[in-house]
């Protein structure tokens, strides 16, 4: 078997803005729990609705 991958994606509508947040986490098989690569990424977007 492979390593891990988890991929989440978020979003959320707050008034006139739009909430987004993306997560990944990756570890190869034969590296510990501890070492794992991840990055994060959070926008906010104003929406010209409403």
């Amino acid at each position: 078997m492979g390593g891990l991958l988890i991929k989440e994606h978020c979003e959320e509508q707050s008034g006139r803005r739009r909430l987004l947040l993306d997560r990944e986490v990756y570890r190869r098989l034969d590296q510990p729990q501890s070492d794992c690569v991840n990055a994060a990424r959070f926008v906010i977007e104003k929406t010209m609705d409403r």
